[in-house]
């Protein structure tokens, strides 16, 4: 006759939650795949060999990272299978991709915060808070797992939540500060004239649909573990955390070819050969009233295409 076990521990928000997590993760992961192949295939002609570079040490961290959680579920799930005390301690693959993420996290936001520091023609105050809160994410995430390899037991992690809810907080502050500095910047450079706001529009909604799954995955970390400091439904979320900033980064790459055609639909493009002269807006003659000269930083449109070569845009 079988016979029923039954855990006295909710086994759902525990392992189920980090299962769901690592499930998610692997699907970001292979959605990663598709698009680090299509970046490096057809869209990574014009970039710099050194920023190439960059994007596929991004890809070895995402797999390294995807790896450290499936060890981390083998060892509760296969390796101690039936043994409720394994999960009073996280495996030492959970706490390394903690480093991982806290590196790939770091290097995306440095390329999102050179793109505020063009956008917003090199405005200090914007990228000094931008960079404090990204190496205060970077310095207490790592912090928090440097202390958690010592402390080894879960129990003992209350001691240095401090770390993890700094980490998280000004994770969320970072990513607010560069989403909001992109659509501040771009909503300056309205005009009132249809074609010119259309561009600023599209630009807009560019960088919130890029910046918005990241934003909310960091909140709903630091409000989980809030609320359920003992439950692993936070580790769920934050295994899809550096995955989802990735995947932002590579979609805005990946969709510069659209962007351009969208911009091209409201302006003509003339190649300049002078490496240091601005993007403008050529005046252009119009039948319902005298011609418009809007000029706009050559380096916030080479850098939403980022293109080898400089182009200049005119109405």
């Amino acid at each position: 006759m079988a016979t029923t076990f039954h855990s006295p521990i909710l086994l759902d928000s525990k392992l189920g939650a980090a299962f769901l997590g690592n499930l998610v993760a692997g699907i970001f992961y292979g959605i990663t795949c598709v698009q680090a192949y299509m970046y490096f295939i057809k869209n990574s002609r014009k970039d710099e060999p050194w920023f190439k570079g960059i994007i596929f040490f991004l890809w070895l961290l995402d797999t390294v990272h995807l790896a450290f959680i499936t060890h981390g579920l083998y060892v509760y799930m296969v390796s101690n299978f039936g043994n409720l005390a394994a999960l009073a301690a996280p495996p030492w693959s959970l706490l390394a991709q903690i480093y991982v993420t806290c590196i790939s996290d770091a290097i995306v936001r440095c390329i999102f915060g050179r793109r505020v520091w063009l956008m917003t023609r090199r405005n200090y105050f914007l990228v000094i808070c931008i960079a404090l809160t990204s190496t205060c994410t970077f310095v207490t995430g790592v912090a928090f797992a440097t202390r958690a390899f010592s402390l080894k037991e879960f129990k003992h992690f209350s001691k240095i939540s401090y770390f993890l809810y700094t980490s998280l907080g000004s994770g969320v502050a970072a990513d607010l500060l560069i989403a909001g500095s992109l659509c501040f910047s771009l909503s300056q450079r309205k005009t009132g004239f249809k074609k010119t706001d259309s561009l600023v529009t599209v630009l807009i909604m560019y960088t919130i649909n890029t910046s918005l799954l990241t934003t909310i995955c960091s909140a709903a970390c630091f409000i989980t573990y809030t609320i359920w400091p003992n439950e692993f439904t936070f580790i769920g979320i934050y295994f899809s955390l550096s995955k989802l900033f990735l995947n932002s980064l590579l979609a805005t790459l990946n969709g510069r070819d659209s962007l351009s055609g969208k911009l091209g639909g409201v302006s003509n493009v003339s190649q300049l050969s002078n490496m240091d002269s601005d993007f403008s807006f050529k005046p252009s003659q119009s039948r319902r009233g005298p011609s418009v000269l809007v000029s706009i930083d050559r380096q916030v449109v080479k850098d939403y295409e980022m293109e080898s070569t400089h182009k200049g845009l005119a109405i």
